[in-house]
């Protein structure tokens, strides 16, 4: 989801904010469009994304540094942020209104958040990745490969070819050590 979605749409024209949503059919559409819920949601996957080693500790600090920024320049009322803005100007949505379940969410969102990051301060090299989440990618690959084989002949790769070439990053991996820190790369 992280790779797909926020990859895709968090971007520095959308104000480093996600999207509410992305529609496919009949037109391709984003809604320009973020609440307090869309912006705690993409924060703690951006800190889950570290957590599985799928983005490094200096890309999450980025994105963190570049959704807080726009959050600063969001207007709110007595200092809580209205339901919606536009994601392109940053001006609250009308009809303006305060939402606590919205608000609540962000909340409880942001406290998982700061938890997160003090432990990283605490534990982790801002210099190193763990590898687990690559492990877990390679898993998923492998399956999907194998879900997809249908045993006609291919110009590309084989399976067995991919099953080796994923084997050997897979123990190159694991000599570091699974959920241990790794050399970035």
């Amino acid at each position: 989801l992280f790779r797909s979605f926020f990859d895709t749409f968090v971007t520095a024209e959308q104000n480093m904010l996600p999207p509410d949503n992305f529609q496919e059919v009949p037109n391709a559409v984003i809604a320009n469009r973020t609440s307090p819920s869309n912006i705690g949601l993409y924060v703690l996957s951006v800190a889950a994304a570290r957590e599985f080693g799928w983005i490094g500790m200096f890309d999450a600090v980025d994105r963190l540094e570049a959704t807080f920024s726009s959050l600063e320049k969001l207007e709110r009322f007595r200092g809580h942020f209205y339901n919606w803005y536009d994601t392109h100007d940053l001006r609250p949505l009308d009809p303006k209104y305060i939402s606590t379940v919205d608000s609540g969410n962000l909340a409880g969102h942001l406290l998982t958040l700061e938890g997160m990051c003090r432990r990283w301060l605490r534990e982790l090299s801002l210099t190193h990745v763990d590898v687990s989440g690559m492990l877990d990618t390679l898993g998923q690959m492998q399956d999907v490969a194998r879900a997809l084989n249908d045993d006609r002949r291919s110009y590309g790769v084989s399976p067995r070819q991919l099953d080796t070439a994923i084997d050997a990053l897979r123990d190159s991996l694991k000599s570091i050590g699974p959920g241990n820190n790794a050399p970035a790369l």
